[in-house]
């Protein structure tokens, strides 16, 4: 396997660095088989994915980022059919709704309260019972006390504030952890 170069001012590690980098892909190995039981079924598997072909850190690294990759490829190939079992469940949903709303109303105009066949049913029934609010105004003046007042920054315009240079109290820029980015080819 040609090595390709990990930048062009990288240096080799000492074996103290080597260690430690050694003892954190060790970490995410137990991590892994903890939260990823499937893992620890397939030896092939967590072969390939978390042990590489040496000892070598660098070559575990490389296995890492090559399975990585494909741990990425597969969570997009099952967004995408979760994302596609979504539409499918939408469509059902709505198809069921506008069934329904057409048997009722259609039993509506006829004036039956039910109709039975010897695999489905259906009757009409009143409608539960539920708050309706028409004044919000006339309602917190009269009883305060039955009014949620939901209080929440508003991230957006004290961002804008801050980017500003303005001062805002409470508040400040901040930026989240690094990351890390793996792309394949």
């Amino acid at each position: 396997m040609a090595r390709k170069s990990v930048t062009e001012k990288w240096h080799p590690p000492s074996a103290y660095a080597q260690e430690r980098a050694m003892s954190a892909l060790a970490r995410a190995k137990h991590r892994l088989l903890t939260e990823d039981p499937e893992i620890a079924a397939d030896s092939r598997l967590l072969q390939d994915m978390l042990e590489g072909e040496t000892d070598d850190c660098m070559e575990v690294i490389y296995a890492m980022m090559r399975a990585a990759t494909v741990a990425k490829h597969m969570h997009d190939m099952a967004e995408t059919i979760r994302k596609q079992q979504q539409q499918r469940e939408n469509r059902y949903a709505n198809r069921y709704v506008t069934l329904k709303t057409a048997v009722f109303e259609a039993m509506t105009e006829l004036g039956l309260p039910r109709i039975e066949l010897p695999d489905v049913t259906a009757r009409r029934q009143a409608g539960r019972k539920s708050v309706m609010v028409y004044d919000e105004d006339a309602l917190e003046k009269a009883c305060p006390y039955l009014m949620k007042v939901i209080k929440e920054p508003k991230k957006t315009e004290i961002g804008v504030l801050l980017e500003a240079g303005d001062e805002v109290p409470g508040a400040t820029l901040s930026n989240g952890p690094d990351i890390i980015v793996i792309t394949s080819g």
